[in-house]
């Protein structure tokens, strides 16, 4: 088959334009977008790599991959120009939100060819990182990723899954009358009071300012990440990129004032809305109670009101999301050399 590899360091190499015309043709969710992904990994702690994987001679890819190689510097601080210190694990994934797979194929690339694709991208990456004997993690596979990974003598997990609500209702009523009773009241209650509260605005807007968001979005990603493992937070120019795609839209909670309290971010794959982040003030800084719920049910009604075919509610909180009628969608790991 002769598939050949590309390997950027989006730090020090610019991406070839093929990976964003991929990206386009493909239909991918557009954090796969370069300059998306560049931003994130400048502030990352380790170093990355894209690697675009097509056949020799050829501009158009039949594959992209991005991965983080854990326990590596920035290539700034590598010892030895051209080379990787040897990292701990490299790990196949899309940053620097869990929203699927590092890795994806051309629609038109059969199950050999995809199978070749990953063994190109495996080799490259050692080729890289000069140890053959790097650890590798595929996180995020869908079931469909799995004929193509390797897993003889590697570890197959199955990971958290994703939530997914399918889109089966002509208006919100309806779809409130589908949910369990108690569930039911509980939602409506907090529906009906936040909409009739004069102090809170919530609208539905296409841009945010990316200081403010990129603030409460860090707000939230600090409740959730262990103390013990700091990270830097996102850039704002991040968000302000983020806000700047034609798919992306907010649901806003603003007091009287003006300020903003929360937010969830989503971005349109054309099959419908996909939950990207959740952004709110902490309890000391002004939050309201139950934004965090009604979020969803504003998602819902975006979601029928535009005949959309489905909600990505995501990874987390698998029994609140569940309430709401989400179904979980498998997501495997692999792991091992």
């Amino acid at each position: 088959m002769g598939l050949t590899a590309t390997l950027v360091d989006p730090l020090t190499d610019p991406v070839p334009a093929a990976w964003d015309r991929f990206v386009t043709t493909e239909r991918l969710l557009p954090l796969w977008r370069s300059q998306l992904l560049r931003t994130a990994d400048w502030c990352s702690q380790t170093a990355s790599s894209m690697v675009l994987v097509h056949e020799p001679g050829a501009a158009e890819p039949v594959a992209l991959f991005h991965a983080r190689h854990l326990g590596a510097v920035h290539p700034g601080r590598f010892a030895r120009p051209g080379r990787l210190p040897v990292p701990t694990l490299t790990e196949v994934r899309t940053t620097p939100v869990a929203m699927g797979a590092g890795l994806t194929f051309a629609a038109a690339a059969g199950p050999a060819e995809r199978a070749e694709a990953v063994r190109v991208f495996e080799h490259a990456i050692r080729q890289h990182t000069g140890w053959r004997g790097v650890a590798l993690a595929y996180r995020e596979l869908e079931p469909r990723h799995l004929p193509a990974v390797p897993t003889a003598g590697r570890l197959r997990l199955r990971l958290g899954p994703t939530l997914v609500l399918h889109n089966e209702w002509s208006d919100l009523d309806g779809y409130l009358a589908s949910l369990p009773g108690k569930w039911r009241s509980q939602l409506r209650k907090i529906h009906r009071t936040i909409e009739a509260d004069p102090t809170l605005r919530v609208e539905l807007v296409d841009t945010l300012p990316a200081g403010e968001a990129c603030w409460l979005a860090q707000v939230v990603r600090e409740r959730h990440l262990s103390r013990a493992v700091p990270r830097p937070p996102l850039p704002a120019g991040y968000f302000g990129q983020f806000a700047a795609l034609p798919g992306s839209r907010f649901v806003t909670y603003r007091d009287a004032g003006g300020r903003l309290l929360a937010y969830a971010a989503v971005l349109e794959d054309g099959d419908g809305p996909v939950l990207v982040w959740w952004g709110s003030r902490e309890d000391t800084d002004g939050a309201r109670p139950n934004l965090y719920f009604d979020q969803y049910l504003r998602l819902v009604d975006y979601l029928i009101t535009r005949g959309r075919s489905r909600l990505v509610m995501g990874k987390g909180m698998q029994q609140i999301k569940q309430r709401y009628g989400a179904r979980p969608e498998p997501l495997w790991g692999v792991v091992g050399r």
